[in-house]
């Protein structure tokens, strides 16, 4: 709610990842990416043909993390159900199984490169500044993009986004509105990142993947190494 900014969220850009069937149904790419049937999710690919002026703002989190907040948020989707899920009312280890076996985790790793470098034409290593700075900013054709991570700090990404914006930095704040204790079952969340964090085998394929290392310092993946083995050794 900026002033002067207006914006819409999309994680799809690319047309191809487009269909006009109800999504519910429509399995995963290969690579993990879901298909969307929101038209306005991939505009931003036909707005850079046009040479139409663009602003992009990504932000990149541990992808662990990321996957157990999207198993929860897409759990309909993997169930391929046509009605919303109330996990409480499934056995965990049907969603334990779920997760292993039908939950698309590469997604994650794989966005980037598919969706963000695939439609804006920008090489993955201009962003080598998130990395060291913890965001990179660059232009494309008529537009321009942001790259940030969500460990730094509020005020250092309200600094960083005002200043791409061109807006005062106190006019954006990041409200904790996604919260693990929120959620409808906390219980079972706190039960899939027990979990998760029990497995080296699935945290070591995580982190040692190109996105990982793009994104996120060696300093940085030990302390989200760190975090999980704090959840496991709790449980």
């Amino acid at each position: 709610m900026v002033s002067g900014v207006e914006a819409f969220h999309a994680h799809v850009l690319h047309p191809n990842h487009f269909t006009t069937k109800n999504n519910t149904f429509v399995s995963p790419l290969c690579s993990g990416l879901c298909p969307e049937d929101q038209p306005s999710q991939w505009c931003i690919a036909e707005a850079i043909k046009l040479n139409e002026q663009v602003t992009l703002v990504s932000a990149v989190r541990d992808p662990v993390a990321v996957n157990v907040s999207w198993f929860f948020f897409g759990l309909q989707r993997w169930l391929k159900s046509s009605r919303p899920v109330d996990p409480t009312s499934i056995p965990f280890d049907t969603l334990k199984d779920l997760f292993r076996i039908r939950f698309p985790h590469n997604g994650i790793l794989n966005w980037f490169a598919e969706e963000w470098s695939a439609v804006t034409g920008i090489e993955l290593a201009a962003l080598d500044g998130v990395r060291r700075d913890g965001c990179a900013t660059v232009r494309f054709g008529n537009g321009h993009a942001c790259v940030l991570s969500v460990h730094l700090p509020d005020q250092r990404k309200s600094e960083i986004l005002g200043s791409f914006l061109g807006v005062k930095g106190d006019a954006i704040s990041f409200p904790r509105l996604n919260r693990g204790s929120s959620r409808p079952s906390p219980e079972i969340y706190d039960c899939l990142k027990i979990l998760v964090a029990s497995d080296a085998d699935y945290l070591d394929r995580m982190y040692a993947s190109a996105y990982s290392r793009r994104f996120f310092s060696p300093n940085q993946i030990e302390n989200f190494r760190e975090s999980w083995r704090a959840i496991a050794d709790m449980a």
